[in-house]
């Protein structure tokens, strides 16, 4: 992605690409700020400060820059939390898997481990184990361990630790939470200029992968705008935001076509996830009993009846 965004750079005259940056701050000065052609200030952790037109916050589902605005999420944020378990297997295990047939998810219901092992790459190795945990009663701490994540792993795929541990090497373990929300307000600051896609406008469940289908439908209805109101190349880009028609308008009619569908999505999506626990629940493993039990814990007791417990 990086090198196509370098090879990109060739046809958009003036583009930049800071990597290994990151914005640390983006102060909207208003509309009335150096004439509302760039009133928003953007500084970035090489100590480089920009003035701009617009931003667009493409930072992911813990935007900084949508919380620096105060831009609330809707929805349920914790719908489920997992630990993600990237690893590689060693060449006579990736032969073996293959024969078992060439699909991307396999769902496995051990007693020792409840997880999806998602396929990246099965001719290079590349997998990632997904396994839920229940807090409270359950801390991601607990997977982190990756003797402990290994184990897992061997368990799922019906291999011994003291034989097999060889043929699996544990590259990371990262916690996650699950969520279905979608950003209250897509365009943000007193100008109107600040404008959330992909996960930092909307978090989705994924079952079904609407979340980065949705996320590219974003960039491309919001990218045409920005190249018509701000140029192509070919002319000075300030002279196609005139007073007639301000960048901000432009921003909330990308709001009002793209925020229904991450509203409908994201409804799809926790249907297609309730689904899929509809095989856990026949297991007699279903994920809404560690609620039930916290709900009941959480009830308080009598005098009385505390007494006679």
């Amino acid at each position: 992605l990086l090198e196509a965004a370098r090879e990109a750079t060739a046809l958009a005259p003036g583009a930049q690409i800071l990597h290994g940056s990151s914005v640390t701050s983006v102060v909207d000065r208003g509309n009335n700020h150096n004439g509302n052609r760039h009133p928003l200030e953007v500084r970035t952790s090489c100590g480089a400060t920009y003035m701009a037109s617009v931003v667009v916050a493409a930072d992911g589902a813990s935007s900084s820059v949508r919380r620096g605005q105060k831009v609330a999420m809707v929805g349920d944020g914790a719908m489920q939390h997992l630990v993600s378990i990237h690893f590689r297997t060693a060449p006579e295990l990736e032969t073996r898997l293959r024969s078992a047939g060439a699909n991307m998810l396999y769902f496995t219901f051990h007693e020792d481990v409840v997880g999806c092992f998602v396929c990246h790459d099965l001719k290079d190795g590349e997998w990632v184990l997904q396994v839920p945990y229940f807090a409270p009663f359950q801390t991601a701490d607990a997977f982190l361990n990756g003797d402990r994540a290994k184990e897992l792993i061997l368990a799922g795929l019906g291999l011994e630790k003291k034989t097999d541990a060889d043929l699996v090497d544990v590259r990371t373990v990262r916690p996650w939470t699950m969520g279905s929300t979608v950003a209250e307000s897509y365009v943000a600051g007193p100008s109107g200029r600040i404008v959330m896609i992909g996960d930092a406008a909307h978090a989705f469940p994924r079952a079904g992968g609407f979340g980065m289908n949705t996320g590219l439908q974003d960039a491309h209805n919001l990218a045409w705008r920005l190249a018509y109101h701000l140029g192509d190349g070919s002319s000075d880009p300030e002279e196609s935001d005139d007073d007639d028609e301000p960048l901000s308008r432009p921003l909330r009619l990308y709001e009002s076509e793209r925020r229904p569908i991450a509203v409908q999505n994201a409804a799809l999506s926790v249907r297609n996830y309730q689904r899929t626990l509809g095989v856990a629940r026949a297991c007699y493993l279903d994920a809404d009993h560690p609620a039930l039990l916290i709900s009941a814990m959480s009830i308080p007791r009598s005098e009385e009846h505390t007494s006679e417990l």
